[in-house]
């Protein structure tokens, strides 16, 4: 195999006629660099997926799926163990052991009465609020402690459309000169909830795209772009642990770094001379030198089985090519960025792309995730979309850390499943 030069990215320097025969290594000719021990095959059944934008590499090994597990002995925290733990409450059980009831049980009448209970609400407020950000509490109860559920303290917009069911805010603990929090209206904590309505979808993407181009007319002076996301999932113990002689040992799932279990967006502004998201996507298409990157990308998509369902507008749900983590899906839009002003056929389409995603990601009983997003920057190359990516949070280990990303299937099996749920499969 020929030596290629450090630092060049796969994509400039092959020739092809679509994305994946740019980025895509062929391992059948790829020479062994290691001497199999006796009984391993000579050829590793594992393929290497570079990403389309150039970031890092996926590899994609299906025989990790049948290595050896060893048990964590999670499970669901008991009822009769968080039921013992409340009923001593507060004379023989401590703040620390009610806390962990009240953030990881998954008894939802018992959530109801720590969020009613009187000696919760005249003690410690802090229980209260891990017992409303529960994604098993009750909602008809969930206002007592959840400080986004009660919308009306945090604060209502002064711009909001009078029929969106998703308010704004200016986030406190910002880490932009502009950074708001966009909050489904009501006592709406879970996924399971927005799903009832696919008008909340939309309604997320309709904000991103209004407060964009507010902030961008009111503040270009400040900022050249906008960034749009969503954290999911604030971590859950699954079950308590014990064992003879030793104190309780509770193991917790990953978490999406959210603050609050309470489902909401974040729109962030993006000053001037800053590195970007979709810098990265901009560098690829110029390295690429093809006419138009996303009319091949969206070729190869399709040519590969991994185009889910396309939308009025040239919007489509995808899967990558090469994924982050397991089941991840990709919105591709056919604008730039948040700032500009799309058709409202576009926006009803991105918002459908978006509730189709999430769906997709509550099916699969996916309970943590993150969405990001990559918008076009100022000199961006002509023809460059936004893409928006959806994330199931996976714990980084070795390689992942190193910029390589290890999945255990291949990305046409998310993309069979996600048509399952939606009823595409023929």
């Amino acid at each position: 195999m020929a030596m290629q030069t450090r630092g060049t990215p796969a994509i400039a320097r092959r020739q092809g006629t679509h994305v994946f025969q740019l980025v895509q290594i062929n391992r059948a000719n790829v020479p062994p660099v290691w001497l199999p021990p006796p009984g391993v095959p000579e050829r590793p059944a594992f393929d290497y997926h570079p990403d389309e934008f150039n970031r890092y590499t996926t590899v994609i090994s299906p025989d990790r799926a049948q290595r050896p597990q060893v048990s964590k002995e999670v499970a669901v925290m008991s009822a009769d163990q968080a039921r013992t733990i409340f009923d001593a409450y507060p004379q023989n059980t401590g703040l620390d052991d009610m806390v962990r009831v009240a953030r990881f049980s998954t008894d939802t009448e018992l959530l109801g009465e720590i969020l009613r209970s009187d000696k919760i609400l005249k003690d410690h407020g802090v229980i209260r609020v891990q017992a409303a950000t529960n994604a098993d509490s009750p909602a008809e109860f969930r206002h007592f402690g959840c400080i986004l559920c009660d919308f009306e303290k945090w604060g209502n917009p002064k711009a909001q459309p009078a029929d969106s069911l998703v308010g704004r805010a200016s986030n406190p603990f910002r880490f932009a000169p502009y950074h708001e929090v966009h909050i489904a209206n009501g006592p709406r904590h879970n996924l399971s909830e927005i799903l009832e309505n696919p008008t909340f979808a939309m309604d997320f993407i309709r904000m991103a795209f209004q407060r964009s181009r507010e902030l961008y007319d009111n503040f270009r002076r400040d900022i050249s772009n906008t960034y749009w996301g969503m954290n999911y999932g604030t971590g859950r113990i699954e079950r308590m642990i014990t064992a003879p002689g030793k104190p309780a040992k509770w193991e917790e799932t990953i978490t999406s770094n959210a603050s609050f279990q309470h489902v909401h967006a974040q729109l962030v502004s993006i000053p001037h001379d800053v590195p970007e998201p979709g810098d990265r996507v901009a560098l690829a298409m110029k390295l690429s030198e093809l006419p138009d990157f996303f009319a091949a990308y969206l070729e190869a998509l399709s040519n590969s089985g991994l185009l889910i369902r396309e939308y009025e507008g040239d919007v489509f749900l995808s899967v990558p090519w090469a994924q982050e983590s397991r089941h991840q899906l990709r919105i591709i839009t056919p604008v730039p960025n948040f700032i500009v002003d799309p058709e409202m056929s576009v926006v009803k389409s991105v918002g459908q792309a978006f509730h189709d995603g999430l769906t997709v990601m509550h099916n699969l009983g996916i309970r943590s995730f993150n969405c990001i997003s990559f918008p076009a920057p100022e000199e961006a190359p002509e023809g460059q979309r936004l893409v928006i990516d959806i994330i199931p949070k996976a714990k980084p280990g070795l390689m992942e850390l190193a910029g390589v990303f290890v999945v255990d299937e291949y990305p046409t099996k998310t993309a069979d499943l996600a048509k399952g749920i939606l009823g595409l499969l023929k």
